[in-house]
């Protein structure tokens, strides 16, 4: 379901007209070489979190890469997917990372805390998790700790 495109953006000369060329969605969630894939079938708190945490698919660890910077992230020209996908999952990352480094919760505890708020939002038309009400959701709990802003996870 994922590839990395080659060049930037899978043959992306403009048509006549000046247009983009259509790019299928599983061409642009993956981006040139020197970038990552975010992985579009994660079903579960626990599948998000392993790919920021642990890296899926082959893939290092989101962490590590937004540690060095945002350039893994750029989506390819005409594009937002990549910068929607990220900005869902970061009140995720960002939640489970305070219970962990702040709070001193294990791994595992921490992912139970944060399961019901996760698991409370009904999955979209397509089966799969509805990010952006998933991300509204931990965005609000984040704020009722006082933690908006918390971003630990960018330092060692």
């Amino acid at each position: 379901m994922q590839r990395a495109l080659e060049g930037t953006a899978a043959g992306s000369e403009a048509t006549e007209g000046g247009h983009m060329p259509a790019v299928r969605r599983e061409e642009y969630i993956g981006t040139a070489a020197n970038r990552i894939l975010q992985s579009s079938d994660n079903s579960t708190l626990e599948d998000f979190w392993n790919e920021f945490a642990h890296g899926r698919n082959g893939n290092p660890p989101l962490r590590d890469l937004e540690i060095e910077g945002m350039d893994w992230r750029r989506d390819v020209p005409g594009k937002t997917t990549f910068k929607t996908f990220w900005n869902y999952r970061c009140p995720m990352y960002n939640l489970i990372t305070y219970y962990t480094k702040q709070q001193g919760h294990s791994e595992a505890e921490a992912l139970e805390m944060a399961r019901p708020l996760f698991d409370q939002i009904e999955k979209s038309r397509t089966g799969r998790p509805n990010l952006k009400k998933i991300s509204k959701r931990f965005t609000e709990k984040m704020k009722e700790l006082g933690m908006y802003q918390y971003r630990r996870w960018k330092q060692n």
